[in-house]
């Protein structure tokens, strides 16, 4: 199914929110790694003195992310190491409910599901942070009923799964995450959402109520007085796979597109190379293209850039091993990334430029590593 989500979902809040740019990959909010979510940039806004004059009370915007913890994930259903985040963000006071309760109307318009095949999750006890515990989340319960979820569809779980507080954001606080019931997937015994790894349930829609500020130097977590914060997210590649009613995220049009042109350029020149190497390729290209494109090499310098040196590293290695032939022949695939994201996003059509980059980090990947 080819459908423009990005325009879809930025058109459709842009009546109640401001549109804002989407945040580079390299950001301060992620001081370790590259942008792995949309929203918490915008209260690094909302701690400066002229936060009023300088960002919208309440925004909208699809935000480029890389994922790079699960690499080992690629060629699953569901996963993948770069994505697109739709997500509303809100400054003003008791907006938790209504941000969900829009976005949740939004899904479900988009799907046309019956509610009864949603499922949502809250914080009802367990450490955070590795020694924190906090109160159940009874609003964040209550909301999910308010906004007409099944009582037996809504789920407490523990630490981590309902409060974010790591070492990589500056923010943490409680969290909600909706999921699809895949109909017609076997589920394990006792199958819930967040509490087995069988691939009956989807996880959609994330939001979080950001009250705390998190220092991972020292280990605290301390409450914000008068801050109110509030983002609900999702990933534009899994919505549009349930749109699509495929099984397979990689079926989905803008990675199907790169997958193709990969396979085709394999059929061509009678290169012996598995599928999962052809999926592995194209997944890996776009977030490599995203960041060649913000010229990461020049920005990763220092001891405070190792940890975004080791992710970008991952990243590289992992295309270099499933590439078994000649990187020039990579152009047409190179080229479909940027014409594809090209209609939202500032890329360059650059291959030899991109292709230089990478033989670079390849010849000097000690250096890169460990300077």
């Amino acid at each position: 199914m080819k459908i423009d989500l990005v325009y879809d979902f930025l058109d459709f809040f842009s009546k109640g929110y401001s549109v804002v740019k989407y945040e580079p990959l390299i950001s301060r909010l992620f001081p370790t790694s590259f942008t792995s979510s949309a929203g918490p940039s915008a209260g690094l806004e909302m701690l400066s003195p002229d936060f009023q004059s300088r960002y919208p009370q309440k925004s909208c915007v699809v935000q480029p992310c890389i994922r790079y913890w699960d690499l080992e994930c690629i060629g699953d259903p569901t996963h993948l190491s770069f994505f697109q985040m739709g997500a509303l963000i809100s400054f003003e006071r008791n907006d938790r409910k209504n941000l969900l309760s829009q976005m949740f109307d939004y899904i479900l318009d988009m799907l046309q599901i019956n509610k009864s095949r949603i499922f949502g999750t809250y914080y009802e006890d367990g450490l955070v942070f590795k020694s924190f515990q906090f109160e159940t989340d009874f609003e964040g319960r209550n909301i999910l009923l308010e906004i007409g979820l099944c009582k037996d569809n809504i789920i407490g779980v523990n630490g981590a799964d309902g409060f974010v507080a790591n070492v990589v954001e500056p923010f943490g606080g409680y969290k909600l995450e909706l999921y699809v019931d895949l109909i017609g997937k076997n589920g394990c015994s006792n199958c819930k959402p967040s509490f087995c790894t069988c691939d009956r349930f989807l996880e959609l829609v994330t939001t979080i109520n950001y009250q705390y500020l998190v220092n991972k130097t020292n280990h605290t977590i301390k409450k914000l007085e008068n801050f109110h914060f509030n983002a609900v997210g999702f990933g534009l590649e899994r919505l549009e796979m349930l749109l699509s009613k495929t099984e397979k995220i990689y079926s989905t049009f803008q990675i199907n597109s790169v997958y193709g042109s990969i396979k085709y350029l394999a059929f061509e020149k009678a290169m012996f190379i598995t599928d999962n190497q052809l999926l592995t390729i194209a997944e890996i290209l776009r977030p490599l293209i995203f960041l060649y494109n913000e010229k990461v090499d020049t920005e990763l310098i220092g001891s405070k850039n190792r940890g975004r040196r080791w992710v970008l590293n991952k990243f590289i290695n992992k295309l270099l091993v499933n590439c078994e032939f000649n990187l020039d022949y990579l152009e047409q695939p190179y080229n479909s990334v940027c014409s594809i994201y090209g209609k939202h996003y500032e890329l360059r059509k650059d291959f030899e430029g991109f292709i230089n980059w990478i033989q670079c980090y390849k010849i000097n990947k000690i250096v890169i590593e460990y300077v």
